[in-house]
């Protein structure tokens, strides 16, 4: 309709414009207008004719093009409210459900033990004291989340952490004892994890593999979270040659002790094989009953000396000395220790 007004308003100032032009035309003829009083008259009509042509093409493009554009916009809009009323009215019909489940879950909200025991509330051990425990009072809980752990006190089992340097030691059977409260308790490993045990993120860079062990004994007593030691017999040599770690001095150039014999203290290059937390393994440069020298960095003038003709042998071609680490402490040779 304003389409169509347009193109009225637009006619009839046509008209008006073109009888101007006739009138001018023929006051013109009489002598009472000039020719150049003719040019405005003209241009009117044709501006008039212009405004006419545009209102019809507004009517064309209407017709022609926005009409079906509005149309297919008010049917995409239709369908998609009529879409949100589906989605709606499936979301009311399963929110009616969940309400039934709840209120028939509500009847069963009861849970009795199959047995009689010890509950714990079953939150992340390895969380930190200043995080929020999942399960507490007050606390809400979600569908299938455990809640309450129900141990069974008559099979109990130990949980260490061990070194990716050394779980490779590790393996189910591996035979062990456990010490707790002054007591020893066999035990055997029954799982090694296959993947590193979550640390903390200041402790990322290390590798921990958690191995559990079982309690071949019945344990009567003991708790579930108690703080205990593991050993593992990770490797049995029985019969060896050994000496306390504090008499081994260790450099690039090898192992070296000093043994006191007749003629005074000598120094004796050693070859060492497994070694413990104290003790180590001597395959070659030593004798049994011999009497080594403990912590000869301390006692002993010439460790360094002997220490220092080494490295000057040692120097390579830009002059500097290789570096000289002093004996660190190994893996168990009868055991090895987790917490």
């Amino acid at each position: 309709q304003e389409a169509e007004v347009a193109i009225t308003t637009a006619a009839h100032s046509l008209r008006l414009a073109r009888n101007n032009l006739s009138a001018t035309r023929q006051l013109i003829r009489k002598g009472f207008l000039t020719d150049a009083q003719l040019e405005p008259s003209v241009f009117a009509v044709e501006q008039a004719q212009l405004q006419l042509d545009i209102a019809r093409r507004a009517k064309t493009v209407l017709e022609t093009y926005n009409r079906p554009k509005m149309t297919q916009e008010l049917r995409s809009r239709l369908e998609t409210a009529e879409a949100v009323v589906r989605s709606t009215t499936a979301e009311f019909e399963l929110a009616q459900i969940q309400l039934a489940r709840c209120h028939q879950q509500l009847d069963h909200c009861v849970v009795r033990a199959p047995r009689s025991g010890l509950a714990i509330h079953a939150n992340d051990p390895g969380r930190s004291s200043s995080e929020t425990p999942d399960v507490a009072l007050g606390a809400f809980i979600r569908e299938r989340q455990k809640v309450i752990w129900l141990p069974d006190l008559s099979a109990m089992q130990v949980q260490a952490l061990v070194h990716e340097s050394s779980v490779l030691r590790v393996h189910a059977g591996l035979a062990g004892v456990v010490s707790v409260r002054g007591r020893e308790l066999p035990a055997v490993v029954s799982e090694v994890a296959t993947q590193p045990a979550r640390t903390r993120r200041s402790q990322a860079h290390l590798k921990y593999f958690m191995v559990t062990a079982l309690i071949d004994e019945p344990s009567p007593g003991l708790r579930p979270g108690e703080s205990v030691d593991l050993t593992l017999l990770v490797n049995y040599r029985p019969g060896v040659l050994r000496t306390p770690l504090e008499s081994v001095v260790k450099s690039d150039d090898g192992a070296y002790a000093w043994v006191e014999g007749d003629g005074g203290i000598e120094s004796r290059r050693i070859e060492l094989g497994e070694m413990g937390d104290s003790m180590a393994e001597v395959k070659r440069g030593l004798r049994e009953g011999d009497h080594v020298v403990l912590k000869p960095r301390e006692n002993l003038s010439e460790v360094d000396e002997l220490l220092d003709a080494h490295l000057e042998r040692r120097r390579d071609r830009f002059g500097q000395a290789p570096a000289v680490s002093s004996a660190r402490r190994g893996l168990a040779t009868a055991g090895m220790a987790g917490g």
